[in-house]
C-alpha cells in the first residue's frame, strides 16, 4: 500500500469512528438536540470529507472496483449521506437565495380555512403556534408572550411554498352507533356493536361479551374492592366493560375507555370504546393553486396524504367546534429517493459479500 492511499485509508476510518461517537453523542441528546446536532455548520463540514473520502476511496483502491458487492456498499453509503445532506436544513437555507417563488421547507404545519387559499408554513422547531385574534380567526402567532403577537409574512419563523393550498371543504366523519374496537397481540381487529349482554366470537382467540356500558365511568372502593359505576352528569368518561373469554376457559375483565390508548396495556388484547358522536375521521378536499391555476385536487385524510412538489400534506388536527379549518403537516422528501437507493444498495452488496461466498464454500 502506497503512502498516499495509507493517508486515504486512516483518514476514511477515522472519520468512520467519529461518525460512531457522534451518533452515541446524538442518542443521550434527545431527538430535537440531536436533530440541531446533526444539522449545525460543523457536522456540516464533517459530512463533506466523509463523503469526499469515501468517493476518493473508491477511486484510489482497485479492490473496489474489482469486487461488486465491495463496491456497492461504497457507493450506497455515499449515496446514505449524499442523500440526508441534500434533504438537510443547512442545505435548504443555503439554496434558498437561488429559489424564486418560496422557500425550501423541510417540515412544518399550516392552516387553512374552508374556501381560502394559503402558503406560509410554520417552520419546525420554531416557537410559533396557532391561536385566535381579537376577531375569533385562527391566525399564527409568537409563543413564549403574556399576550399573542401575531407573525407578519416576513417573519423567519414562517417559510412559503411556491404554490398555494385552497381548502374547498372540511367534514368530519362521527361514529353513529357505538362500537367497541378489539385488536389482538398478533394485529387481527375486530369491530363489533357496543350491545350489552351479547357475546360475539372473535375467530380461534375466543368471544368476547359487553358486560355494561358507561356514559361517565368512575369507580368506588366497596368493601375493599373497586365498583365502577355510571356518574350522573355529562359524559366526560364513556366506556365498556368487556369479558373475554379464551379458548383454555380462561376469563379476563377489560375496560375500553374513548381516548386513544386507553385500552392499551395487560392482558393479550388492546381494545377501544367508540360512543355515538364520536369522531371516526375527518376529511378535506384540497386543491393545488399555481399561477392562479387549479393543477392538482384530492380528498385527503389521516394516513392518506396529498404528495405534490416534493412535499407530503397530513392531516394533523381541525377545528372541532366550526368545522371551518384544517391544520396540516408539511414535510419534504427532499433527498429521501437517494437515501433509500443507497440503503437497499448497502443491503444487496452485504448480503452479496458475506453470504454467497459462504454458500459457495
Amino acid at each position: 500500500m502506497t503512502g498516499f492511499r495509507r493517508a486515504i485509508f486512516h483518514c476514511a476510518l477515522w472519520l468512520i469512528i467519529l461518525l460512531i461517537l457522534f451518533s452515541i453523542y446524538g442518542a443521550f441528546q434527545g431527538a430535537s438536540a440531536a436533530r440541531a446536532f446533526f444539522n449545525s455548520i460543523p457536522i456540516g463540514v464533517y459530512w463533506f470529507f466523509l463523503i469526499l473520502f469515501l468517493i476518493v476511496s473508491i477511486i484510489v483502491f482497485p479492490r473496489l472496483l474489482r469486487i461488486p458487492s465491495l463496491l456497492l456498499i461504497h457507493v450506497g453509503s455515499v449515496c446514505v449521506l449524499l442523500g440526508g445532506l441534500w434533504g438537510s436544513e443547512p442545505i435548504m437555507r443555503w439554496m434558498d437565495p437561488f429559489r424564486s417563488g418560496g422557500h425550501f421547507i423541510r417540515s412544518g404545519r399550516m392552516l387553512i380555512y374552508e374556501n381560502e387559499s394559503d402558503n406560509r408554513v410554520i417552520l419546525a422547531n420554531h416557537a410559533a403556534s396557532f391561536g385566535k385574534d381579537s376577531a375569533g380567526r385562527i391566525g399564527i402567532f409568537e409563543e413564549g408572550k403574556q399576550e399573542p403577537v401575531m407573525l407578519t409574512d416576513d417573519d423567519a419563523r414562517l417559510g412559503k411554498l411556491p404554490f398555494a393550498l385552497r381548502l374547498t371543504d372540511f367534514r368530519l366523519d362521527y361514529y353513529d352507533t357505538p362500537e367497541v374496537i378489539i385488536e389482538s397481540d398478533d394485529r387481527k381487529v375486530w369491530r363489533i356493536p357496543a350491545e350489552v349482554g351479547v357475546e360475539y366470537p372473535l375467530g380461534d382467540q375466543g368471544t368476547v361479551t359487553i358486560l355494561r356500558v358507561f356514559r361517565n365511568l368512575k369507580l368506588s372502593m366497596e368493601n375493599g374492592q373497586m365498583v365502577p359505576y355510571d356518574h350522573p352528569g355529562p359524559a366526560s368518561n364513556p366506556a365498556a366493560h368487556l369479558l373475554f373469554h379464551t379458548p383454555d376457559g380462561k376469563e379476563e375483565k377489560r375496560f375500553a375507555f374513548s381516548f386513544p390508548g386507553g385500552g392499551h396495556g395487560g392482558g393479550k388484547w388492546s381494545v377501544r370504546y367508540s360512543p355515538p358522536g364520536m369522531v371516526r375521521d375527518y376529511f378535506s378536499d384540497l386543491e393545488i393553486v399555481r399561477d392562479g391555476q387549479v393543477v392538482e385536487r384530492k380528498t385527503i385524510e389521516v394516513n392518506h396524504p396529498l404528495y405534490y412538489g416534493g412535499y407530503f400534506f397530513y392531516q394533523d388536527s381541525y377545528d372541532s367546534v366550526g368545522e371551518q379549518y384544517t391544520i396540516l403537516q408539511v414535510t419534504s422528501d427532499r433527498g429521501l429517493m437517494p437515501v433509500f437507493l443507497g440503503f437497499a444498495m448497502l443491503v444487496f452488496g452485504s448480503c452479496w459479500h458475506f453470504w454467497i461466498p459462504r454458500r459457495r464454500i
